[in-house]
């Protein structure tokens, strides 16, 4: 027994399918630490989301697109979700985790979230220009920081 290696599909599908039919796919997760006031951003995910609404989450975090590989899409989704702009060399990829989550939202009935995921770290004391970038959460993503 055991896990083995997962193999690409090359083939897209929606978010919600993918949660619906329990599809393992490929994800990131973010986190964001500031070493010098030693905290860590974490946020509440809005309660629109079809897994885990209403919950405390990592800094950012997203599915991997078809086409795009795991530092694309990290880089993306830290920018987007928190509109920081960091380069390849601010990340740090830590591991990758194995997380196999069943649920229920009122909004979306039941989800089976089968992910693996790529977890990086950036730390915004080390960033370039730190005092120059602001964190700004996108609207939709979460309902607090």
């Amino acid at each position: 027994g055991g896990f083995t290696e997962p193999k690409r599909t090359g083939t897209g599908k929606a978010r919600s399918d993918v949660h619906r039919d329990g599809d393992w796919h490929h994800s990131v997760h973010i986190w964001l630490l500031d070493s010098k006031q030693g905290k860590v951003l974490v946020q509440r995910r809005s309660m629109n989301k079809d897994t885990n609404p209403g919950k405390l989450d990592v800094s950012a975090a997203g599915h991997i697109e078809v086409g795009d590989d795991s530092l694309d899409t990290a880089l993306r989704e830290i920018e987007e979700e928190l509109g920081l702009h960091v380069l390849t060399k601010d990340l740090d990829l830590i591991f990758t985790a194995v997380s196999d989550a069943k649920g229920f939202t009122e909004k979306h009935g039941e989800f089976i979230c089968r992910e693996l995921q790529d977890v990086y770290v950036i730390d915004y004391a080390k960033l370039n220009s730190p005092e120059e970038q602001k964190i700004v959460v996108a609207d939709g993503e979460v309902d607090e920081e």
